[in-house]
């Protein structure tokens, strides 16, 4: 297995969609069609943008031997295809391992339609959220000015927001919390690194968050647009970037959630 080959193959297809104004995170997070849970970090970006770009309707995936379990068969790939199964890669033993897996759009079998049917049902009920920052010791402060500026205060421990009133919905006004607790988190995790790379953490860990709580995503990009081209760069120059800045997305996600369920 050529990882090299694959990293630059991931971050080409990641960088693709970028460029179309898509954030990957955003979109439907992909599903294990067996073990209906979420795949993660540089999986959930792989195959969300491979989802996103052959215009598959179902963000259901499998192996082959998975999908042969349930009684679907694989179809045999196209001629005119250039590659047909995506690739999983799983970090085990100091190095990755490869998967070859497959979309619901990519198999037949007598119980199709109830893969290609299936739908997460998204919600806006924010109380696993109210709970990670009622358990967390951080206190948030919101401001009288309105266009104030998001901030993480990591010596006090605080984390200053707009007035609650200048968000267009609580998707937003939650979007932006979780965004500065995946800041608050980097210390946790005794993580350091560039400006632009912290944010692209970031605004993915918020997207994985999302994700794991079917919630509804946030739909301002302003943020991200504004260090689009800082990300852009540095992908093009080593793919290692996005595979970084991903894993450390989900760790961070991960510790964030973590929050809902402790005592204080």
């Amino acid at each position: 297995m050529n990882i090299t080959k694959i990293k630059y193959s991931i971050s080409n297809r990641f960088l693709s969609v970028l460029s179309q104004g898509i954030l990957p995170w955003k979109l439907d997070a992909p599903i294990n069609v067996v073990t209906r849970k979420k795949y993660n970090a540089i999986n959930f970006l792989n195959l969300s943008c491979i989802t996103f770009q052959n215009g598959y309707k179902s963000n259901l995936w499998g192996t082959y031997d998975q999908w042969h379990k349930i009684g679907m068969q694989v179809e045999k790939r196209p001629e005119e295809a250039k590659t047909w199964s995506a690739d999983v890669l799983v970090w085990e033993n100091q190095r990755y391992k490869k998967h070859a897996v497959f979309n619901t759009n990519q198999v037949f079998g007598k119980d199709l339609i109830k893969y290609l049917s299936f739908k997460t049902e998204l919600n806006e009920d924010y109380s696993c959220l109210d709970s990670i920052i009622a358990n967390a010791e951080v206190d948030i402060e919101e401001s009288k000015d309105l266009k104030e500026q998001a901030f993480l205060f990591y010596k006090e421990n605080k984390i200053k927001i707009p007035n609650k009133e200048s968000f267009s919905n609580k998707r937003q006004y939650y979007s932006t919390i979780m965004h500065e607790f995946i800041h608050w988190s980097e210390s946790k995790l005794n993580w350091v690194g560039e400006e632009h790379e912290n944010e692209l953490i970031a605004e993915m860990a918020v997207g994985f968050i999302e994700s794991e709580l079917n919630l509804k995503k946030c739909e301002d990009s302003s943020n991200a647009l504004f260090y689009l081209n800082d990300w852009k760069k540095s992908i093009e120059e080593n793919p290692d970037f996005l595979f970084k800045a991903a894993s450390q997305a989900n760790k961070a996600a991960n510790f964030v959630l973590s929050l809902q369920n402790q005592d204080k």
